[in-house]
């Protein structure tokens, strides 16, 4: 088995031995092409209701949003298991996850703008990115602390805080 995989990828290669011990590798471009062209493939969707092939392909596309969203509150937003027994806490919950959930939506269509500088950034990493943020309130003193931010922290949070937020 590994050497049929040894040997496809010696394919797409070009090794040539200079010394003894020294090899150059380089990339075969013309059996990579070769390649790609024959496992292209086709999307297809198929539908018994909808005829307008623009129509199926955007609900295919909000399904998709839905999908993330989802997977946003299952793993991001703490949503896997609600843990709570109380009926009137499982509804505060869930608000308070339908409301994060919102504003993740609104985050995810911001940064996916062209102009964003956070557009190469998965939602996930802008998250794990301020995760690290902690803010400590000295009540006697009267004062905050923050902790340090590093480059990428504080370019996310230049640009949510300076942002034009859309009025609705």
């Amino acid at each position: 088995m590994l050497t049929k995989i040894f040997k496809g990828v010696q394919k797409k290669l070009i090794i040539t031995k200079i010394d003894k011990s020294v090899l150059t590798v380089r990339f075969n471009h013309d059996e990579i092409k070769r390649h790609r062209e024959k496992y292209y493939g086709f999307f297809c969707l198929l539908t018994p209701n909808i005829k307008d092939s623009i129509e199926s392909l955007q609900i295919n596309k909000n399904r998709d949003k839905v999908e993330k969203c989802f997977d946003d509150l299952k793993n991001i937003l703490d949503g896997r298991r609600l843990r709570i027994h109380d009926p009137n806490r499982m509804e505060a919950r869930l608000f308070i996850q339908f409301i994060s959930l919102i504003y993740s939506s609104n985050i995810r269509t911001i940064i996916k703008d062209s102009k964003s500088p956070l557009k190469y950034m998965s939602l996930r990493a802008i998250f794990d990115d301020l995760e690290i943020l902690t803010e400590i309130f000295f009540h006697h003193e009267g004062f905050k602390v923050y902790n340090e931010t590093d480059k990428q922290t504080q370019k996310i949070i230049d640009f949510f805080f300076w942002i034009n937020w859309p009025q609705r």
